[in-house]
């Protein structure tokens, strides 16, 4: 992946099979947060955390990825992380490894209408 400022400066050039595996991550974040039904489907299994989280494997065209999902007490999705998808270091090539997380989803009481909960 390249990418660059105006076209002309680079920022970013990456790729491979890391980079790969961690762009696995955002798809699952993705299915999680947007497209729920998806997560019944050939690819990802579930484990228990606990009486309120759940650890989900998916494996994507030879890319396994693991992340944590965490529900509150009505069993919204609150947080979502993973090791699995690291960062890029100052030299904006190499990866490197971290945990990655989606956070507090800041709509989540809209049915309460409590917008913007902090995290």
């Amino acid at each position: 992946m390249q990418v660059k400022v105006l076209s002309l400066y680079p920022m970013v050039d990456t790729g491979g099979f890391e980079f790969t595996t961690a762009e696995t991550v955002t798809v699952f974040n993705d299915m999680c947060v947007m497209a729920p039904a998806a997560l019944v489907g050939p690819g990802i299994t579930w484990t228990s955390i606990d009486d309120k989280n759940v650890q989900g494997t998916f494996t994507n065209s030879g890319h396994t990825i693991r992340a944590a999902l965490y529900f509150d007490d009505s069993g919204a999705l609150v947080n979502f992380t993973s090791d699995d998808r690291p960062g890029l270091a100052p030299d904006r090539r190499t990866l490197v490894p971290q945990r990655w997380s989606t956070g507090s989803f800041p709509c989540r009481h809209a049915r309460n209408k409590q917008y913007g909960t902090p995290n």
